[in-house]
């Protein structure tokens, strides 16, 4: 059981402001600066779900090569499948109309997510995604996956098995 709430964890951020690049008065964040103060909205589980799938993101930077297992599954589940808008893939209307993904049958259109081009896909999201559910807590992401055996135990077997 969490005693602290979400927002708690940002207590005292600022005193490490300088860890974080600046022109001028701008903070100038990459990629996982934020993961801190990202997403403090959000109830406890939905907090630490979303932190340990940026995490993932980190992982991906340091672990290519575990990386490219799911990427390859990507494009093997995807290969027929055409490019779409995120929102036409969702529903949801916050995706801008310049994000894409295939839509497959993943658990989760977000696993199909691209963020690059068709002949440059750049799937970071299976990784994410999927170490996201069997990590996070979150019983929504994990009953997604668990839906889908053979994401599942792709995931657990790398998970647990893999070595770099």
């Amino acid at each position: 059981m969490m005693r602290n709430k979400p927002h708690q964890f940002a207590n005292g951020a600022e005193v490490f402001q300088w860890a974080f690049k600046t022109k001028g008065n701008v903070m100038a964040f990459q990629q996982g600066d934020s993961m801190m103060l990202n997403n403090l909205k959000h109830n406890a589980v939905r907090f630490i779900s979303t932190q340990r799938h940026e995490f993932v993101h980190r992982l991906q930077n340091v672990l290519p090569e575990l990386n490219d297992y799911f990427v390859r599954l990507w494009h093997e589940r995807t290969v027929k499948d055409k490019v779409q808008t995120m929102q036409k893939m969702t529903g949801n209307s916050r995706y801008n109309a310049k994000e894409i993904g295939k839509r497959d049958d993943f658990p989760n259109p977000y696993y199909g997510k691209m963020y690059g081009d068709e002949d440059d896909p750049l799937p970071l999201e299976m990784m994410t995604m999927i170490f996201e559910a069997l990590l996070g807590g979150d019983d929504k992401r994990y009953q997604e996956l668990a839906k889908k055996p053979d994401f599942l135990y792709f995931g657990l077997a790398l998970l647990v098995r893999y070595q770099p």
